[in-house]
């Protein structure tokens, strides 16, 4: 029952809070922290292959055998995967001393990934725009079974990440199993646009360099509710009008496509994807005065509502069993901000007291990150606000559904 697994899930983060490294674990060395070239090797085996070197032979498994796929996600002709929306990703365990990760961009810019280890340690890795990747990961104690997880850090109109696959001495499916599953919808803030310039300051780069959705908010309550996630966000979007003059697919018109691009029309209707919360954050684009202010029209609150109503009632039909949260902007402020909650409020009122639908407002989150977003510890908090609210969101759909033990 998802309500005692609450409970359960509050205990593990009370008991971890305060976890420290173990002795034992692999400390990551100092150029491990920080953005990394990956070595490039000449592919000389066929994908998903071990390559041919003189270590200790590495198991080779199948690709589509081992890997559990989370966000959106395709498998192609090669049996690798794309990985598609931000930290959209795989996982798997591996037994060794070493695991090497084998990863490579759908285009010719380059892309960035993320490689976790047993949810402890985690390292960034720049790719280039050609080639697969080989990036080894160091396991530490090489007769236990770790549990390993690749992100891809861009958005979808940045391109895909191919995960190739693995090699280690022996690999076996995830031992994660997550109860809670949660929708993310939004836009920029969701998915962690110029929250990260740890590396690359603001304004150096290209704009998706300082992206990072593993560490904004949506990914960081998930990760701490324990629970699955899907982020289908998108920078500039918008529930009526987008930033950019020149897209006109707003996030209601492009939701169901795998890409979010309605130039790539390939549906997005995953089995077994019932989550337990859809959160949406948009609203930012909505109000903004666009790239073209000059000739930007004021924003419509009524058409605003309307388009909200019109995307939820969809959206409730897709996912008829999940509680709805309708998030407020941090990036919308002043006079703007009591607009948005108008707007939120009646959006919430527009249903039937059958449904579970909740307003949320972030309060006091700065915005030190690139192109006034939040930045790293702005996410923190947003993440620290939310959490509460999800839990009691969840707290309501055990209610719903006769699992609240009191």
């Amino acid at each position: 029952m998802k309500h005692l697994y609450l409970l359960f899930v509050m205990t593990l983060l009370m008991v971890s809070g305060c976890r420290q490294t173990s002795e034992k674990e692999p400390q990551p060395q100092e150029t491990e922290q920080k953005e990394s070239t990956p070595e490039q090797k000449t592919e000389s085996t066929e994908p998903g292959m071990a390559v041919d070197t003189n270590e200790e032979e590495r198991e080779l498994t199948p690709k589509d055998t081992v890997y559990s796929r989370y966000g959106r996600t395709a498998i192609l002709e090669d049996g690798s995967t794309e990985l598609i929306s931000p930290a959209s990703h795989v996982r798997f365990r591996a037994m060794g001393d070493t695991t090497v990760v084998r990863l490579e961009t759908a285009g010719e810019a380059h892309g960035y990934a993320l490689v976790t280890l047993n949810e402890t340690f985690s390292w960034k890795f720049r790719l280039p725009g050609s080639g697969i990747s080989e990036i080894p990961i160091p396991m530490g104690n090489k007769d236990a079974w770790h549990e390993l997880a690749v992100y891809k850090l861009t958005e979808a109109h940045n391109g895909g990440v191919i995960f190739h696959g693995a090699q280690a001495e022996s690999l076996k499916t995830t031992g994660i199993a997550p109860e809670l599953h949660i929708e993310f919808i939004g836009n920029s803030i969701t998915c962690g646009y110029g929250a990260d310039a740890t590396e690359i300051p603001c304004g150096e780069g290209v704009s998706y360099d300082q992206h990072n959705p593993y560490e904004a908010y949506a990914a960081r309550v998930a990760r701490e509710l324990r629970a699955g996630y899907n982020l289908s966000a998108v920078s500039g979007i918008g529930i009526y009008r987008n930033y950019r003059e020149d897209r006109k697919e707003t996030m209601p018109e492009i939701y169901g496509y795998l890409y979010l691009d309605d130039g790539r029309q390939a549906t997005w209707d995953p089995d077994g994807w019932n989550p337990d919360i859809v959160s949406i954050c948009l609203g930012t684009n909505d109000f903004s005065r666009g790239s073209d202010p000059e000739n930007r029209a004021a924003f419509d609150p009524e058409q605003f509502t309307n388009a909200y109503i019109k995307f939820v009632e969809d959206l409730n039909l897709r996912y008829p069993e999940a509680a709805f949260a309708l998030l407020n902007s941090p990036m919308v402020t002043g006079e703007n901000t009591a607009v948005l909650e108008e707007a939120l409020s009646k959006v919430q009122s527009h249903f039937s007291d059958t449904e579970i639908i909740e307003v949320f407002k972030f309060e006091d989150v700065g915005l030190a990150g690139c192109a006034t977003h939040p930045g790293l510890e702005d996410h923190e908090l947003m993440a620290d606000q939310i959490r509460p609210f999800y839990i009691n969101l969840l707290d309501k759909v055990a209610e719903r559904d006769g699992l609240l033990v009191e």
